[in-house]
Order: structure tokens, then sequence, then C-alpha cells
């Protein structure tokens, strides 16, 4: 049994990677991950893995991020951290149910 369960949503194959890794290195505890590559994906991921957080890009094919969480919260309300190198996306990740970050990243 794992202490956290975490979907990465992300469109990038060498970011899912990079930051499972970096998350399996960096988190005490044991943690499981799961990844998708578009948000289709993670609703079915979200309904199979039930996972306790999901870390979400922004610029995806088939629906972007932001509009992902805005229907997703309605009915199933996941913690979510919103990444994007982007910082015109802080307010709209924020307005559509995103976790706030104390700090933010480079």
């Amino acid at each position: 049994m794992s202490d956290l369960k975490i979907l990465i949503v992300d469109d990038s194959l060498f970011f899912r990677e990079a930051l499972a890794r970096g998350l399996a290195s960096n988190i005490s505890g044991t943690i499981e991950v799961e990844r998708a590559e578009n948000p289709f994906e993670a609703r079915d991921k979200i309904l199979s893995f039930d996972p306790d957080v999901m870390i979400l890009d922004v610029e995806m094919p088939k629906m972007n991020g932001i509009e992902f969480l805005r229907r997703l919260i309605v009915q199933y309300a996941l913690p979510t951290v919103v990444l994007s190198s982007r910082p015109a996306y802080k307010n709209l990740a924020l307005e559509a149910g995103a976790f706030p970050l104390l700090k933010s990243l480079p």
C-alpha cells in the first residue's frame, strides 16, 4: 500500500517520466505514480487509480488542462497542481480549482 498516489497528466513522455523519477527520489514514504498523456486518458485513470493528487499540464492536444480541471472539479474534487512555464496561466488555474503553491517554480 502506498502513502501517496499521484497522477501525472502531460502530453510529453519525457516530462512525465522525468517528473515521476523526481518525485520518487524526493518524497519520503512510499508513492505510487500513474501517468496519462491527455485529459481523456486521465479521466479513466482517475476512476481506476483513485489518486490523492494530480499534477496537470496546461497545453495539451484534445483538451487543455485548465478546461479539463474546470470540468473535473465539479464532479470529482481532486487536489490538483497545475504546472506551466507560462505565468499567464496562474490565475486561470487557480480559478479553475488548482491548488495554490506557496512558491512559484522557476
